[in-house]
């Protein structure tokens, strides 16, 4: 008899198995995919280099100190992203990208950045007033009514600047962050996400920011090389494909 089953054998999954096998538990690790890694997948280029195709970037050790921990358990090292040169915006709300070769798009006007600057920086106050640290009990019921509403709120926060790649913008963060769309995602499951992460700017930015690394040999490594790990501490486990 398995005293613990786990579902998932993405990192988070993986790691709570060693954990309890660790302690001397039994554990089954179930799985609907074919592989390890989750949201991580790498797979290797025609050259034999790998590329990351899922989540890829880690930021320095003090924004994110329980990644890097165990990436030095598994013996993984991180790399520059490599972001100089021209850079390339599909708003999907214009004809044609945007390109630039500054840290700020330009082609939205000065009152669209101004526009989702605010909106950034009210987004960061409410993560942290709201579920952050900071936050008080919610006797009145605010995080229910976040939760039921969506991230295509901070659309409408900048809808008034008068133009449509504005909002573009706003929705190619959000994809870029949470890979999906504005209306797709909780505004309680954001709030929350920002809140951990420090400030939404750091979930955007390269420098300084939670883009910063990648991991060399891909990130997928972390998952497999846990796995590894689980299967010599006695873990069992079964996926779609039967493994």
């Amino acid at each position: 008899m398995t005293d613990v089953v786990v579902i998932g054998a993405g990192i988070s999954g993986l790691v709570c198995a060693r954990e309890l096998l660790r302690k001397g538990l039994s554990v089954t690790i179930l799985e609907a995919s074919d592989r390890v890694g989750g949201r991580t997948f790498s797979v290797s280029s025609d050259s034999g280099s790998r590329v990351d195709l899922g989540g890829q970037w880690v930021a320095v050790e003090g924004q994110q100190p329980h990644i890097r921990q165990l990436m030095r358990e598994l013996g993984l090292e991180v790399h520059p992203q490599h972001y100089q040169g021209q850079r390339v915006l599909d708003l999907q709300s214009r004809e044609a990208p945007l390109h630039y070769n500054s840290d700020i798009p330009s082609g939205i006007g000065v009152g669209g950045l101004v526009a989702v600057q605010c909106a950034i920086w009210w987004c960061a106050i409410r993560a942290r007033l709201s579920v952050g640290p900071a936050a008080s009990c919610d006797r009145n019921g605010k995080l229910a009514r976040f939760d039921a509403q969506s991230a295509a709120v901070l659309e409408k926060m900048v809808g008034n600047s008068g133009k449509g790649a504005t909002k573009g913008l706003v929705a190619a963060m959000v994809r870029g962050v949470f890979g999906c769309e504005p209306q797709e995602l909780s505004w309680l499951h954001m709030l929350h996400y920002a809140a951990c992460a420090g400030g939404v700017e750091r979930l955007l930015k390269i420098k300084g920011g939670f883009q910063e690394f990648t991991i060399v040999g891909g990130a997928q490594q972390v998952s497999e090389l846990l796995a590894k790990e689980v299967t010599s501490l006695g873990g069992n486990g079964s996926s779609e494909s039967g493994c």
